[in-house]
């Protein structure tokens, strides 16, 4: 497996596959090409074109395979979460939800 840093760029053969596992959760955004990506315990697999980002998962084995074309990856750093909805509510309106 392949160990990826955050604002790494991958450059990825057509048809060439990584195998990552991650310690932190990390966003990517396709630069170039196309990637398939599929997750270890996720039902889905994912393609993403240039342009459009995914937050990968910590702790699972996570496959990126280029399509029929050169793929370039950017890995990002992962922005910070927005606070849980109800903590973000105004204090009335929390009070009004308990009424």
């Amino acid at each position: 497996m392949q160990t990826i840093a955050d604002e790494d760029t991958l450059s990825i053969a057509p048809y060439q596959l990584i195998s990552v596992r991650l310690e932190q959760e990390q966003m990517i955004r396709v630069a170039s090409g196309r990637v398939w990506i599929t997750i270890e315990s996720d039902a889905n697999d994912y393609w993403l074109a240039a342009g459009q980002t995914m937050v990968l998962p910590r702790d699972r084995h996570i496959v990126i395979e280029a399509g029929a074309e050169h793929g370039c990856i950017d890995m990002l750093p992962q922005p910070l979460k927005p606070p849980a909805a109800a903590h973000s509510m105004p204090t009335n309106a929390k009070l009004m939800q308990l009424v």
